[in-house]
């Protein structure tokens, strides 16, 4: 059971398209001040990005200072018994040593979603899907590598790919609105196309996971899966917070 590369390598062209298209539109039509604001609303996204790609560069400085071994070591979940050390915990921030396609389409991937969900579901979730579900998506991966027959040595895809997952079900009305009030040339325009490709693409992406490929990507199924569950539960203890709120505002009159 080995590390499978990306097969999501051909989004990246795409992402890195529609990031150069945000900071353009905002720096044309919205001024200096107005982009500087867009970034503060968006610090986790930006600051999860910038993260990755410094933890990617260290990733490769132990690798060409230390060896390839000492790099595995240090970021893989290599298989246990056999190999235990820190990877098993800094697997689910690592990338690929061999595949600069890799961190450059999650990157990418996660700037675009990102700064579209951070103003609308907060900084909180945002962190909860890449950090908090891209770890329990490596280790569920490789607890049931038997099923599958892949063992995750790098993990991060998973949490990038369980955002983009509860990102499009979380703004789905988003995308309708969108679309209902008509596509233009602006921001809100850039939001509606993202918001609605994500709402489209998340199952076919799924479907491709899992059925259209000869060997499924288990870290990537299991990370949309756990987007989804993860926007289901989130789903339901807000509509019975706000539930209670309109108890309590019955009561109080």
């Amino acid at each position: 059971m080995t590390f499978q590369r990306t097969q999501l390598a051909p989004i990246s062209p795409v992402c890195v398209l529609i990031a150069v298209t945000y900071l353009r539109r905002s720096s044309q039509n919205r001024g200096v001040q107005p982009v500087k604001e867009w970034g503060q609303r968006r610090a986790a996204t930006i600051g999860l990005a910038v993260f990755f790609i410094g933890w990617y560069g260290l990733e490769l400085a132990v690798f060409h200072g230390a060896g390839e071994h000492a790099a595995r070591w240090w970021f893989y979940f290599e298989k246990p018994p056999n190999h235990i050390s820190p990877g098993i915990l800094t697997a689910s921030l690592s990338h690929d040593l061999y595949s600069v396609t890799h961190i450059g389409t999650n990157v990418a991937l996660l700037f675009v979603v990102g700064a579209l969900a951070e103003p609308y579901i907060g900084k909180e979730r945002l962190l909860v899907a890449v950090i908090g579900i891209g770890y329990i998506g490596t280790y569920l991966a490789n607890v049931t590598a038997l099923y599958h027959r892949m063992w995750i040595v790098a993990g991060a895809s998973g949490g990038i790919l369980a955002l983009v997952a509860y990102t499009g079900l979380r703004l789905r009305h988003r995308a309708v609105t969108g679309m209902t009030d008509g596509l233009t040339w602006s921001w809100y325009g850039v939001e509606t196309v993202i918001a609605l490709s994500l709402l489209i693409g998340t199952p076919i992406l799924l479907l491709h996971q899992t059925i259209w490929i000869a060997s499924p990507h288990s870290g990537h199924v299991i990370g949309m899966l756990l987007g989804c569950l993860y926007y289901g539960v989130d789903a339901h203890f807000e509509g019975s917070e706000l539930t209670n709120r309109r108890r309590r505002s019955i009561q109080e009159e």
